[in-house]
């Protein structure tokens, strides 16, 4: 029988074991959990021989059975906890935030809205935790955020937040926006997808700019076009409130080509007006950035480039990569722009910063296409070309060995020393059997000089490939009867083979061009047969027109091409329509000077006719007295 005494004592005992069952639920290592002695109380066991064990020895003999269970009953309980405060000490030292934030209360946050019921509490703890943790803008913040996915309280705090995304409000979505999450943690959740478009997409006059780019982004991934259309239309109607740079370059890059072409052009003059009133505000990569997008959508906004180019050009080039410096060189070709002060600002730093690498390479290519475009080349980037010019065949695919083949060849870069390296090139790319086509963009960049004559008739010019072209390739049938007439006209007694494509016909020049309509009379004065001596309007390969072209022997006296005379010249006369172009001091100077250099590597005699000098002679006598000084002096 156990007395009133006993019986609190059991009542106390049975109260201090439910207290260390609690604290059980708590993590609370076994060693730290209260054990108290009550006098005259035993434990029961189940085993005969313990039932008279003092004690003192049956908590002893529990203590040692004590480490076993919590090896079993609390390495699960452990284990989460500390693996979410080692995630979030891994991301947090890499984002340079643990000196800001302690991950343990970082860890309280989410543990705290874990447990609490309120919805907008765990939004809260959600949002807290992710901009303690997470680097706003970083490119490793999805990566990071996988990380926390792997952790059990982090999923659940999220799960709730996103089965409660119906009842939150358009601020609290728009504070969901603010954590850089991107909605791929609910890519599961299409519900909470919809709910959230809905309501974002019912408010778009609400918004700011900042959260329309993040709604945009999400319509992106959602892929729904329609919504992307609707976003970026609202974007495109509020240009004016535009005021972060950050926010501007974002918008240029969200117009794909696919957008423009159902994207309204009021949006973008908004965005290209808002940009010139924010233009001293960009970097030099933004300046490339702009630019790139003025050259992809293919418009020319001339205050804008001069604007950009202005900046570019004080700001300097410092910082510039090469990658960045070629970009900017292709977008001043796509929107033929030539500012000789950028040119020569960008040409220099490209000479500075080349590296003898296969990207580099690649790039300087890219470059040399772009000036071949422009018709621009400084000597310090020639010699610069010319050096790697022996490393384009390992560094570069067939069609753009090709295309830097012709482009040297345009930029009039090849010397004589190159001959080898050349032939030995288009010998490689021959056994290859690369396309035709690009043959005869080489055929026509090259042209006839004294040592790709041969190859252009053997490879270019042979029966198979003219005919084969001609079944293929219809349209090229043009460049191919051009290399016809410019061997028939550039080589001296050309016995190349004769094809079935017909000759190029001279064309007559039109009566509105008065300049080249009164040389071609003043031309025609010296032989009276005007179809023999004179020829007009001629095109070269490389894209060059001659205005007239006449035959010259020795004593400066025009005389039939019929003529059988071997020691005549071919006389090439161009027009200068401004007395500005023509500056000998500069290499080059422009497109007159690359005219210029290009006819006389082909062998051509040359007379440059500067309008103003021109139209100062009175009578048809004096500007014949001119011309044939002119010509005279140019066999002399």
């Amino acid at each position: 029988m156990f007395s009133f005494r006993h019986l609190y004592l059991l009542h106390r005992a049975s109260v201090c074991m439910r207290q260390s069952v609690l604290r059980l639920s708590q993590r609370i290592p076994l060693e730290q959990h209260p054990c108290p002695q009550f006098a005259n109380i035993r434990l029961l066991s189940t085993n005969p021989d313990n039932a008279s064990m003092p004690n003192k020895q049956s908590v002893t003999r529990e203590e040692t059975i004590g480490p076993d269970t919590k090896k079993s009953n609390y390495s699960k309980a452990e284990k989460p906890d500390l693996k979410i405060v080692q995630c979030l000490t891994q991301i947090m030292k890499s984002n340079r935030k643990v000196d800001k934030h302690d991950p343990e209360e970082v860890y309280k946050v989410l543990s705290d809205g874990n447990k609490t019921v309120d919805k907008q509490q765990k939004l809260q703890a959600l949002i807290s935790v992710l901009d303690s943790a997470i680097l706003k803008g970083d490119v490793h913040s999805q990566k990071h955020i996988e990380i926390l996915m792997t952790c059990q309280e982090f999923r659940e705090l999220l799960s709730a937040v996103s089965d409660s995304i119906p009842i939150y409000s358009r601020n609290d979505l728009l504070l969901l926006l603010s954590c850089h999450l991107d909605f791929q943690i609910l890519r599961k959740n299409i519900q909470a997808k919809s709910d959230i478009m809905e309501n974002l997409l019912s408010n778009l006059n609400k918004l700011n700019i900042s959260s329309l780019i993040k709604l945009h982004r999400t319509t992106k991934q959602l892929r729904q076009p329609e919504m992307e259309n609707k976003v970026m239309n609202n974007i495109g109607s509020r240009w004016m409130e535009i005021e972060k740079v950050n926010d501007l370059m974002s918008i240029m890059q969200m117009i794909t080509p696919e957008m423009r072409k159902t994207l309204d052009s009021s949006i973008q003059d908004g965005l290209e007006e808002k940009t010139l009133q924010k233009v001293e505000q960009l970097s030099t990569e933004q300046i490339g950035q702009v630019l790139e997008f003025l050259s992809v959508a293919r418009r020319r906004n001339l205050p804008l480039i001069k604007s950009l180019a202005y900046c570019l050009k004080q700001k300097g080039l410092e910082n510039f990569s090469l990658k960045m410096t070629a970009s900017v060189f292709e977008s001043l070709s796509k929107l033929n722009i030539q500012d000789n002060e950028l040119l020569h600002l960008l040409s220099a730093h490209t000479v500075q910063i080349a590296k003898d690498s296969r990207k580099s390479i690649q790039l300087l290519t890219l470059i040399l296409n772009c000036c071949a475009h422009l018709k621009w080349m400084t000597p310090d980037l020639e010699k610069l070309l010319h050096s790697y010019y022996p490393r384009f065949s390992e560094s570069i695919n067939h069609k753009f060995q090709c295309q830097a083949i012709a482009n040297m060849s345009t930029l009039q870069c090849l010397q004589e020393s190159d001959k080898e390296i050349t032939l030995a090139t288009l010998e490689s790319l021959n056994e290859k059997n690369i396309r035709q086509e690009y043959w005869l963009f080489v055929a026509l960049a090259l042209g006839w000089n004294n040592w790709s004559v041969e190859w252009i008739t053997a490879s270019v010019l042979k029966e198979s490939s003219v005919e084969n072209i001609q079944r293929r390739f219809p349209s090229m049938v043009t460049h191919l009867r051009q290399i016809d007439y410019e061997a028939s006209i550039a080589i001296p007694n050309y016995m190349g083979p004769r094809l079935n494509i017909g000759g190029q016909k001279s064309s007559k020049v039109t009566m509105h061009n008065t300049v080249v309509f009164e040389v071609i009379e003043a031309t025609q004065t010296l032989e009276k047969n005007f179809d023999e001596n004179v020829q007009t309007g001629i095109n070269t390969p490389q894209g060059h027109v001659i205005d007239v072209m006449v035959l010259v022997d020795k004593t400066g006296k025009v005389i039939p091409f019929s003529s059988s005379e071997s020691s005549c010249h071919k006389v090439a006369i161009k027009v200068v329509k401004y007395e500005n172009t023509i500056r000998p001091s500069m290499k080059p100077t422009g497109e007159i000077q690359m005219w210029k250099r290009h006819m006389e590597s082909l062998g051509y005699k040359t007379v440059l006719i500067p309008y103003h000098i021109w139209t100062g002679f009175r009578g048809k006598t004096s500007k014949l007295m001119y011309l044939e000084k002119t010509i005279s002096s140019s066999v002399a």
